[in-house]
């Protein structure tokens, strides 16, 4: 997690979130996602941009819509699927201001999304990645 670009960018947020597959289906992906979105607000970021979803990642990219994001736009053929050659790349934004855009600023702290992290990073055996600011 960091900021999306230096200077007149540094509003906004971005990071890298991935999940081991023999973690997938257990929420991790939603509690590393909102503890993100709740870190951004702590920090006083304006939205997050995920810079590069990969278009074929459904449960992604359903996952993060279901948490307010909104697709901006899809740069296609920028990523080389192992197994179905260049597919698009998401650029994918949380308004963290307003529910404007696809923001969900003015729900109740993200923060408080009932996922316990430090449980599930335990529970499959990964450790975080130390945010940078």
């Amino acid at each position: 997690m960091y900021a999306n670009r230096p200077g007149p960018g540094s509003h906004v947020a971005s990071g890298s979130l991935m999940v081991a597959a023999q973690a997938r289906g257990n929420d991790v992906g939603r509690a590393l996602t909102t503890d993100m979105i709740g870190w951004a607000r702590r920090s006083g970021f304006a939205a997050i941009q995920f810079n590069a979803v990969v278009d074929t990642n459904t449960a992604a990219v359903h996952l993060y819509e279901s948490l307010g994001y909104v697709t901006l736009g899809t740069a296609p053929g920028a990523f080389r699927h192992p197994l179905l050659g260049p597919v698009g790349l998401r650029i994918m934004w949380l308004d963290l201001r307003s529910s404007v855009g696809g923001g969900r600023a003015s729900d109740s702290s993200v923060a408080d999304n009932g996922f316990d992290l430090p449980k599930l990073v335990g529970a499959t055996g990964f450790e975080p990645v130390t945010p940078r600011l």
